[in-house]
């Protein structure tokens, strides 16, 4: 019997199936990495998968695990800049991990929505009892829901980690002042800069003097006695509400740069969000200076 195999759709196939890993393990890691490293990790590896129809010696079963590992370890080293080598083997694991996870995500999906009995037939197909190949629409569609309950998932797992351990060390850069304060995840802050809606964290002036010179703390004092502000620096009101505070005006100040740190590595990198100083103190015990907002993990 003999099959027929057409390049360009073999191609597009993996090149899809490729990008998705890919692109569910950026959003695992949540590593630094642009999409044009992505795009050509995802190319490389269908590329050297098709040419792998063409090679004889990966005939070889132990030929043939040994080219496709060598593979994803480029494709890993392509899309994030790795330096260490066990980092490296666990990205490698990782890939082969996701990979398998969506691959029986699409296989159950497909199982389940066209059997009646759709346990029997999942497990019948795990099996190898019964296999059938998808139509190709079937298989984009079947395809993009399990991207999308990877995304749900993987989502829902990383906010519900950070919620139950929401503190950070946070690197500031406010204007020519820098410093590294410390900070908590605040669910309960929705404060947004109203005309960029850009997210708002909130410190009081205690804990955040590093970024402010005397003159300018000076100023910041009048201007929650008096309402006048005159110092030199570009400032927004934000305005709000608070447990006891029917309404109220925040002075916020925008922020060049933000770094959070987990441990020792850096996890979000942001800019074009906004610093507010709060009247009060935002820790009743000291532990940290600094509320973050929700939107600054997204």
């Amino acid at each position: 019997m003999h099959v027929v195999v057409y390049l360009d759709v073999l191609f597009g196939i993996n090149l899809l199936m490729n990008g998705m890993v890919l692109a569910c393990m950026k959003l695992c890691l949540r590593e630094k990495t642009t999409w044009l490293r992505w795009l050509i990790a995802s190319v490389m590896g269908t590329a050297c998968y098709c040419i792998a129809f063409f090679l004889p010696f990966l005939k070889d079963g132990f030929k043939s695990r040994v080219y496709f590992l060598l593979v994803a370890a480029v494709m890993v080293k392509i899309l994030f800049p790795i330096k260490e080598w066990k980092k490296w083997i666990g990205y490698i694991a990782l890939q082969y991990g996701i990979a398998g996870v969506l691959g029986g995500l699409i296989q159950g999906f497909y199982y389940g929505l066209s059997a009646n009995t759709p346990a029997k037939t999942v497990w019948e197909a795990g099996i190898g009892k019964g296999y059938q190949e998808p139509k190709f629409f079937h298989f984009l569609f079947l395809v993009f829901l399990a991207g999308i309950l990877f995304y749900i998932g993987s989502r829902y797992f990383y906010h519900k980690r950070q919620k139950e351990d929401g503190r950070y060390r946070a690197f500031l850069r406010v204007g020519k002042q820098t410093g590294t304060v410390k900070a908590l995840l605040d669910t309960g802050n929705s404060l947004m800069e109203p005309v960029s809606h850009a997210p708002v964290l909130v410190g009081d002036l205690a804990g955040l003097q590093e970024f402010f010179d005397r003159e300018e703390q000076e100023q910041i004092e009048v201007f929650y006695k008096t309402g006048f502000y005159k110092g030199e620096r570009k400032i927004r009101l934000i305005p709000y509400h608070a447990v006891g505070v029917k309404t109220g005006i925040l002075i916020s100040y925008p922020i060049d740069e933000v770094v959070l740190f987990k441990e020792e590595e850096p996890m979000i990198r942001k800019k074009g969000i906004y610093l507010a100083v709060s009247p009060i103190c935002v820790s009743g015990d000291g532990s940290y200076q600094l509320l973050l907002h929700p939107g600054i993990l997204n």
